[in-house]
């Protein structure tokens, strides 16, 4: 364990996060064969051990303090981003330039560094608003209808979906981002099922009178809807399992690259994922 800390340690090919969370994985180890027994052998070698996480940290509170010093620039890159998005979104007239813009301002953004967490709301509310008046009120007009107060069309829906998770892919962390992002699509999708299953249930218990059958046409016409909300959603449950499956294999393959360092506590935990993913799956084949 002690020689697997030393070559992760010593590794340049690993960011400083990654070795962290490898010697955090040999830390929990070491204490679950070893114990704490100060009277072995393994504590005068936990003592080397200990110098090697005190240097790491070191490294690791060094790295924060720099990711920090470069919040202030990187929120000013990121306001300017939608500034340039909000202006494009009111003065651009033609299509294809807007498009052009909107595709320049994800990929200068995918390149920006953190922001103050406190802030990382507030701006993406902003982007995404911004994105979603291009894509409705600019790119597709036509489509433009209004669902109650919301602005909503399946269509649009996906395109916009579809740069959502364009961004969330280039964000640090994107596995737990796309975990967050899963349940709450599969959240909507829940509540489209209940709004259907309710709908059925009031179209076969139906006792009023209804001649001219337009209530019947109405409840139809609702169940319709969440149908095709329900299929969008599932559509979206699709594209985050694919993208949380690349992620998930791409570990795979860096854990290989990198000499399969607790290549079995890796293993474990894509498992684990892929069983996330495997139950929710079954939730929704036995909700229906």
């Amino acid at each position: 364990l002690f020689e697997q800390a030393k070559t992760i340690v010593e590794n340049d090919e690993l960011t400083i996060r990654q070795k962290k969370n490898e010697i955090e994985k040999i830390r929990k180890k070491w204490f679950d064969e070893t114990g704490r027994n100060d009277f072995s052998e393994a504590f005068k070698l936990y003592e080397q051990f200990k110098k090697l996480m005190e240097e790491l940290h070191q490294q690791y509170v060094e790295y924060i303090q720099k990711i920090k010093a470069e919040f202030p620039k990187n929120l000013e890159k990121k306001q300017e981003l939608i500034k340039r998005l909000e202006e494009a979104q009111r003065n651009v007239e033609d299509p294809e330039e807007l498009r052009k813009i909107l595709n320049e301002v994800i990929q200068e953004w995918k390149k920006i560094g953190e922001v103050p967490r406190e802030q990382k709301a507030k701006l993406h509310d902003r982007l995404f608003r911004t994105i979603k008046y291009i894509f409705y009120l600019r790119l597709f007009p036509d489509k433009a209808k209004r669902k109650g107060r919301k602005l909503f069309n399946e269509d649009v829906e996906k395109e916009i979906f579809k740069t959502r998770l364009q961004i969330i892919m280039a964000s640090p962390n994107p596995l737990n981002k796309l975990k967050q992002e899963r349940q709450k699509v599969y959240e909507k999708r829940r509540r489209e099922q209940e709004k259907i299953r309710k709908i059925e249930k009031t179209l076969n218990t139906l006792q009023i009178d209804d001649p001219t059958g337009v209530f019947k046409s109405q409840m139809e016409a609702r169940k319709n809807n969440a149908l095709k909300r329900k299929e969008m959603y599932d559509e979206e449950l699709k594209y985050i399992n694919e993208a949380i499956n690349q992620l998930l294999n791409a570990e795979k393959q860096e854990d290989t690259s990198t000499g399969n360092i607790h290549d079995e506590t890796n293993q474990q935990e894509i498992q684990n994922n892929v069983e996330e993913i495997t139950q929710e799956n079954n939730n929704e084949n036995s909700e229906e």
